[in-house]
């Protein structure tokens, strides 16, 4: 029996709250169970991309694949065209339309939230965007 493949968004509209480390590590440890693709969809920070590129300078990219998205539109085309078992999809800190295609594209998504009040008040953004996304998409709770 084939698995269904599994989409995983790492969001927050705040840069620097470890959605990139998140994303990173994720990635990182679902390669060792099966294929899985990285999308660094944050271009002017390029953090995955980044951290892709180490990890392939030291031949530990096995089972992993990167790719990147400048808007939603590439962002679904790759996602679509995607094989790994794992999606996991790296934000950028800004509310545009790739933030929305990821919520809809995710079976699952993560909120990295730091620990101060801009944090959290970004994170109520966040969460209507997911309110918006169920409109969409029925999720199953």
């Amino acid at each position: 029996m084939k698995t269904k493949q599994k989409t995983i968004a790492v969001i927050n509209l705040k840069g620097g709250v470890g959605r990139s480390t998140l994303s990173t590590n994720l990635a990182g440890e679902l390669a060792k169970r099966a294929n899985t693709t990285l999308f660094d969809c944050d271009a002017i920070q390029a953090t995955s991309g980044s951290w892709f590129a180490l990890r392939e300078a030291l031949n530990k990219s096995e089972g992993l694949t990167l790719q990147s998205a400048m808007n939603h539109q590439e962002l679904i085309q790759k996602v679509s065209n995607d094989k790994s078992a794992f999606l996991v999809l790296d934000s950028e800190p800004r509310l545009k339309e790739i933030a929305r295609a990821m919520i809809v594209l995710s079976d699952l998504v993560l909120i990295s939230v730091a620990t101060s009040a801009a944090e959290v008040w970004a994170t109520g953004d966040v969460i209507q965007l997911l309110e918006e996304a169920r409109k969409v998409r029925k999720v199953e709770a």
